[in-house]
């Protein structure tokens, strides 16, 4: 670090920066957890310890198995479960030494189930940290060369995050597990690498790198045999050589020819095997075999996207697809090249915000909020990731028929008219799945179930006090009724939502010899195209329904065919969706 230092202060090396795709590692889930159940295990045995050494302290003491015991105390059970539920539940992080992260909340989010792109897109979000949004400068939110093939170039969302949370390519992994690097060195030193102990039997005037793993130095190579080196390494990785992962990352870093002009890092071998670094596949053209490279060496290998491209002794590496470099809803946009980049940003986000099939057992789920659409179908042009990531099984979406044309007046500024007929006859019809949970069991001092009384007449509530499977219900109408086992007395309970439902389910959560006690009641509330909904094509272009125009009085073809939509053309040039003209 020292010779790195005065190498930067007289400027034979260029300065890093930590905003660089190329220098960043991704704290995930695990990781996190594995740094809190570490500290809590300390506070434990810390605790012990002074308790012990307070009954040591005492004229007679044994140490025993019931003495370490009666030390714990309370600390017995779930003081480490404790902790890590409480972090599960709030994302709030509960510390004494900080654990070397920046922030100590937002570590956890709520997996919204709107649909299947939108519940995925959660897993592969990376997030650059709260601290940043705060900052004023812009260059931590940059999109940079060094992310490309890891970090998607388009989804992100536009506001105030925007840069900040960041969703992996489809290709991408993240290294999570410790790999044994242990006989790397032995392998360097059988290919010319000097030890510490070594380099004094090296001639004088042979210039060297020095060799550094995972940050560590383990050595010097000479530099007329760095090359050969790496090449060797490289392709021990990409055989599955027992003595280096194949998670690793090798670079060469060679130094710069230009004396007055450098613009290098610190020249040397550097071999990468921690967990936490971004990795993704590529083809090896001079071995055929596909291998894992990370940020840090991305940058000094040559990749190209077509074999043509490739320069003869300089190129080793192409890429598996063209599409690498997007994410798994990035790839689900037709003919992304053709639009204007922020369209693509929009689409990402518009994507994940439409109705379609989240879940296939709705029915048997107790989530708070569901939707779903009722008639999704299968786009008209699929890609090839579409039919990859199987999202016919998790359909979203509707085919339309869209007349482009100023007509109505109704369809100015990013707005749009909705045929009528179509509307009428399901077109965008879905239905919002509300699950609501009834306990009693906290009113069991006085024995409160649900009945009902033979001599009450509900027609709205079953016999056993909770409401009928299959009717409709409007709002102040009766759907359950409960029974004071004690007083005798019965309570009329209504409806309580603005818009009717359809009571979906009733399953019983808890129940004993006097009654049912505690129960979940499932609601299916229509949700058909109001005016003022939004609606957005695959390319990020929205319109707002301001009008269920009559069929009768919409334009026709010399078939007879009638749009579902009518959309102004004035929405076209100025966003440049070159794409969805296609």
């Amino acid at each position: 670090m020292t010779q790195k230092l005065i190498a930067l202060v007289k400027s034979e090396c260029a300065p890093e920066t930590p905003d660089n795709p190329q220098f960043q590692e991704a704290s995930v889930s695990g990781h996190i957890m594995l740094l809190i159940l570490k500290e809590r295990m300390e506070n434990i045995i810390g605790m012990l310890r002074r308790k012990l050494e307070f009954f040591s302290a005492k004229k007679e003491f044994v140490l025993t198995s019931a003495q370490i015991l009666k030390a714990l105390g309370n600390h017995q059970g779930g003081e480490i479960t404790r902790g890590m539920a409480y972090f599960l539940a709030t994302g709030n992080l509960v510390t004494r030494v900080g654990l070397a992260l920046q922030q100590e909340s937002g570590f956890s989010v709520i997996a919204e189930r709107i649909n299947q792109l939108r519940f995925v897109s959660h897993f592969r979000a990376i997030h650059r940290g709260a601290f940043f949004m705060e900052m004023r400068t812009t260059d931590v939110r940059k999109l940079r060369p060094e992310a490309w093939g890891f970090i998607c170039p388009v989804h992100t969302p536009d506001g105030a995050p925007c840069g900040l949370l960041n969703h992996l390519t489809a290709s991408c992994k993240i290294v999570t597990h410790l790999n044994d690097n242990s006989n790397i060195p032995a392998m360097l030193a059988k290919l010319g690498m000097y030890t510490h102990k070594t380099v004094q039997m090296s001639p004088e005037n042979e210039e060297l790198y020095p060799v550094l793993m995972d940050g560590r130095f383990i050595g010097y190579v000479p530099i007329g045999k760095a090359a050969a080196i790496e090449r060797f390494v490289r392709c021990a990785k990409v055989a599955n050589d027992a003595r280096i992962p194949y998670t690793s990352e090798v670079a060469l870093v060679k130094r710069s020819t230009d004396l007055k002009n450098v613009q290098t890092q610190y020249p040397g071998i550097y071999i990468l095997s921690d967990p936490g670094r971004l990795i993704r596949p590529v083809r090896n053209l001079a071995l055929n075999a596909v291998e894992n490279i990370g940020t840090f060496e991305q940058v000094y290998l040559s990749v190209v996207l077509d074999p043509e491209e490739a320069e003869p002794g300089v190129t080793m590496h192409q890429e598996l697809h063209p599409s690498c470099l997007f994410s798994f809803a990035g790839n689900l946009i037709p003919f992304p090249d053709h639009n204007q980049s922020p369209r693509n940003v929009y689409q990402c986000q518009m994507g994940k915000q439409t109705m379609g099939t989240a879940v296939h057992a709705w029915h048997a789920r107790a989530d708070n909020k569901m939707y779903k659409l009722q008639f999704p179908q299968q786009p008209l042009l699929k890609l090839e990731a579409y039919e990859k990531y199987e999202m016919d099984e998790y359909p979203l979406g509707t085919n339309a028929c869209v007349a482009v044309i100023s007509y109505t007046g109704y369809d100015m500024e990013d707005a749009m008219t909705i045929n009528k007929s179509s509307y009428q006859r399901g077109f965008a019809h879905g239905t919002v799945i509300k699950v609501e949970r009834i306990n009693l069991v906290t009113d069991r001092e006085r024995k409160t179930i649900f009945h009902k009384m033979s001599r009450d007449e509900i027609p709205t509530v079953g016999c056993d006090g909770l409401p009928i499977p299959g009717r409709r219900y409007f709002m102040d109408e009766v759907y359950y009724v409960t029974y004071n086992m004690e007083t005798g007395d019965t309570r009329k309970h209504k409806f309580h939502y603005a818009e009717p439902a359809y009571c979906g389910n009733v399953r019983i959560v808890q129940s004993d010899t006097d009654g049912i006690m505690h129960a979940l009641i499932q609601w299916r509330i229509e949700r058909n195209p109001i005016i003022g909904d939004k609606f957005a094509s695959r390319h990020g272009q929205k319109g707002i329904n301001s009008f269920l125009w009559p069929v009768e009085s919409l334009p026709f073809s010399e078939s007879g065919m009638v749009p579902d939509i009518i959309f102004n053309p004035h929405g076209f040039p100025s966003r440049m969706t070159i794409g969805e003209d296609f």
